[in-house]
């Protein structure tokens, strides 16, 4: 038997909350704990741990109702509660812990830095590198391969700010 619309209203009412909690959590998970993936991982890795396995279950949930939506045909705004929408949580995650890495190379040295400040500050880099894969990388999933995202930032953010310290000296 088909619902009754009466019925439909009152699912919806229920719930209305539902999706602007969710809205909510989506903006605190992305600005706060994956734009400071390195501090959550160290403070409480088990938080940080719940929000990846939320990451993931969105994701999975993306994944099935596209299966879905394509094998019955149906639409996605033609849903009792709400529309389909992708949330692509997984690429989003990618780039805040990018960005994360990204704000720590904002306080590299200057060209004007002395050999043993930049030496302290490559040092420095390789110590956050090794503790990255210490504590972030085991609390995601081996498919999300956090180990490369870091390590390939971290090289492409050193070799920028190498370029630009050695290509701003002289060597005469």
């Amino acid at each position: 038997a088909l619902p009754n619309l009466d019925d439909a209203g009152r699912i919806t009412d229920i719930f209305e909350g539902a999706e602007s909690a969710r809205d909510q959590l989506e903006h605190y998970l992305m600005a706060n704990m994956f734009a400071d993936v390195a501090r959550y991982a160290r403070a409480d890795p088990r938080a940080l741990v719940a929000a990846v396995r939320i990451v993931q279950r969105e994701g999975q949930e993306d994944n099935w109702w596209e299966q879905y939506l394509s094998q019955t045909g149906l639409s996605s705004a033609g849903s009792l509660v709400r529309p389909y929408v992708r949330r692509e949580y997984e690429r989003r995650v990618h780039e805040a812990t990018i960005q994360s890495i990204e704000k720590g190379f904002r306080q590299s040295p200057s060209t004007t830095t002395s050999l043993d400040d930049t030496f302290a500050w490559i040092k420095k880099l390789v110590t956050e590198e090794q503790e990255t894969r210490r504590f972030v990388v085991p609390c995601f999933p081996p498919s999300y391969d956090v180990g490369a995202v870091f390590t390939n930032q971290y090289h492409k953010c050193m070799m920028t700010v190498l370029t630009e310290m050695f290509g701003s000296t002289s060597l005469d």
